[in-house]
């Protein structure tokens, strides 16, 4: 999850499937999801990781450019490469 809590996709699956913070009898006031059990099998809980796995992605990304490309628009002259913020 967003805090590292798990070290596995499986501890986070087991996770929801037990409820979710509330399941675990933790105060979640937003939670929507049921406090019971979803009770997935472990054949589900299986397919699940493999689909979730299927998304990630390994992207390469390109060194910035020396420069930008000129533009008409006055507004953009002068911008710095990799932006700034």
């Amino acid at each position: 999850m967003h805090n590292g809590v798990f070290q596995s996709m499986q501890q986070l699956i087991d996770f929801y499937d037990g409820g979710g913070g509330a399941g675990h009898g933790l105060f979640v006031p937003n939670q929507t999801l049921a406090a019971d059990s979803l009770k997935l099998s472990d054949k589900e809980k299986s397919d699940l990781i493999s689909f979730l796995s299927s998304l990630t992605e390994k992207v390469i990304f390109e060194d910035a450019p020396e420069v930008l490309p000129s533009s008409s628009n006055k507004s953009l002259i002068g911008r710095k490469v990799g932006g700034e913020y």
